[in-house]
């Protein structure tokens, strides 16, 4: 015997809905064609510098390799970050080193010997914990340990500052110290990328000198070429007796900042120069030579040139801001000298109509504005005081402020307005109690046929 019942009837082939509709079949009929396209996140490009204070190195970022120019920007990125703290830092530092001044006249201060008083930061300027009762201060010896006490508690406030001094020298130093390690990094990674692009081109021939030796050979010889103030930057000076505008020549005893700062490299990034010398061989030099000449000046460029360019934007804003705000207080001092001069022709004791005119003015808006301040506070019943407000009270204990009940609503609205049409009275006239209403007659048994009893419906007979 067969099924009759259909699959159609029995729900085997019907298409259920599931949640999301539309988007679910969609989605559904988009997999049997292609894959969903998705959207990727949005990231800034990081070779757009076109703008930012790397535009001046665009020109020098342009000749570059790709991957080479995003570790270019990285780098220069972070030593401006650094730089910028080093700055911050030094502005800091210098106040350390000015004369304390006053803030009145802007005289020198000096202490007891005559000496100026140096500068006392914040966190070293508390004040003597050592305090006596009232009762003893007008006491000849304790004024004089007082006065001991005090003379301790400064002699330790100049003590902290010359340690907050050198705390805040040394950690100039410090971030100085990373970013010449970084600006040794960004030279080697140079040096490596123009190694990597000569070897693939065949232009470096069989060497045992790695690609770390001929990086690091080259990034010494760079450092060495620097100028002057480079290492000056960062510590290194010359000897006494060292022309540091000559050539450096590598038979003599004396060292150019440069030549410190080279050997710093060594110790530093951990580079064995005799080591790699062991190794080299006569065609190593021209390849060390081509290196040189190809990089040419991208880590100057990159870097000191850089930060050259950008300090001197920031110099040419300064200027502006001081020259500006050298001709802002003049004009502020000739208005305020030229208030002065008509106030000293004003007779305070008998003032011009004027004056008079204006006092009296600004006396009746003080006054009105306070009458509306009071009478806003004694108004009780409006809907905009405050739950909390105080009411005055009747003879009986009743207070005169009405508490409305949170669950008032439209129907009780009527049923109030039905209690005071009914509570409607002259108070004037007597009152007389409400006369009595006549009670109805109780029904009787009726006669007539059909009637009802006891003032039931009646049926059809009685009606009728």
């Amino acid at each position: 015997m067969t099924n009759s019942t259909s699959e159609s009837a029995t729900g085997a082939n019907k298409r259920r809905r599931t949640s999301g509709g539309n988007a679910n079949r969609g989605t559904r009929q988009s997999t049997n064609n292609a894959e969903p396209i998705t959207s990727a996140p949005v990231t800034e490009d990081p070779h757009r510098i076109l703008g930012t204070r790397l535009e001046p190195i665009m020109e020098a970022l342009a000749s570059q390799p790709n991957s080479l120019q995003t570790k270019l920007i990285s780098s220069a990125n972070e030593m401006l970050d650094a730089l910028d703290n080093i700055n911050q830092r030094e502005s800091n530092m210098s106040r350390l080193a000015k004369p304390v001044v006053d803030a009145r006249n802007g005289t020198q201060l000096t202490d007891e010997s005559g000496q100026p008083k140096q500068f006392v930061p914040n966190s070293c300027r508390a004040k003597c914990p050592i305090k006596s009762s009232k009762s003893t201060t007008d006491d000849p010896r304790m004024k004089e340990l007082l006065e001991g006490a005090q003379k301790d508690h400064e002699a330790w406030q100049m003590k902290m500052a010359g340690h907050a001094k050198l705390c805040s020298v040394l950690e100039v130093k410090i971030r100085k110290d990373k970013l010449k390690k970084l600006l040794f990094e960004l030279g080697r990674n140079i040096a490596v990328a123009k190694h990597i692009e000569l070897d693939l081109n065949g232009k470096i021939p069989e060497s045992e000198m790695t690609e770390d030796d001929f990086a690091n050979i080259v990034t010494i010889h760079k450092i060495r070429h620097l100028p002057e103030s480079s290492a000056n930057y960062f510590g290194f000076n010359a000897d006494e007796g060292m022309d540091t505008e000559a050539a450096s020549d590598d038979d003599s005893d004396l060292q150019s900042g440069s030549d410190k700062m080279a050997e710093d490299y060594r110790t530093v990034m951990g580079f064995d120069p005799a080591r790699a010398g062991r190794r080299a061989k006569a065609p190593d030099a021209a390849v060390k030579q081509m290196m040189v000449n190809d990089t040419g000046t991208l880590l100057m460029d990159t870097t000191f040139n850089l930060w050259s360019e950008i300090a001197k934007k920031a110099k040419k804003k300064e200027i502006e801001a001081k020259i500006a705000k050298a001709f802002k207080p003049a004009a502020i001092t000739k208005a305020t000298t030229a208030v002065a001069e008509v106030l000293d022709t004003i007779d305070v004791a008998n003032p011009h109509k004027e004056m008079n005119d204006y006092f009296d003015k600004k006396m009746k808006e003080g006054i009105s504005k306070l009458r509306r301040d009071l009478k806003k506070e004694q108004r009780l019943n409006c809907s905009g005081d405050a739950a909390d407000q105080a009411s005055a009270h009747t003879d009986n204990g009743r207070s005169t402020k009405r508490v409305r009940s949170d669950n008032s609503n439209a129907s009780s609205s009527t049923s109030k307005k039905k209690k005071k049409k009914k509570g409607k009275t002259d108070d004037t006239s007597p009152k007389t109690p409400p006369p009595k209403k006549a009670k109805k007659a109780k029904k009787t048994k009726t006669g007539s046929r059909g009637g009802s009893q006891g003032g039931g419906k009646p049926n059809s007979a009685a009606r009728r």
